[in-house]
């Protein structure tokens, strides 16, 4: 939910395409997330490896609004943070997977 709170104070333009964006991809990261829980063990890696995916695009849209001045650092290292921890929660449960 801080990723749709960040993008309301996102310009109109950026708001309309790289926030709407961002928020349609954090949605699916919540649904996968829900998803992965009650999957098969056969689907378990594949939704993972798709959250991964779905964590560091994120990431490289955080990215370019920093680049383009147009998130605050803080509120940009805030949402960096959660979404590295996604990644690598998401990761550390597909070894764990892997291994079993």
């Amino acid at each position: 939910m801080t990723v749709h709170k960040s993008i309301r104070s996102l310009p109109k333009i950026e708001r309309h395409t790289i926030g709407e964006t961002m928020d349609k991809e954090a949605l699916i990261l919540v649904k996968l997330t829900y998803l992965v829980r009650y999957a098969q063990q056969t689907q378990k890696v594949s939704i993972l490896d798709d959250i991964i995916q779905r964590t560091d695009f994120v990431k490289i849209l955080l990215r370019i609004l920093l680049d383009l001045n147009i998130m605050p650092i803080i509120v940009y290292t805030n949402l960096l943070k959660k979404s590295e921890e996604i990644g690598k929660m998401a990761s550390g449960f597909k070894k764990y997977i892997a291994h079993r």
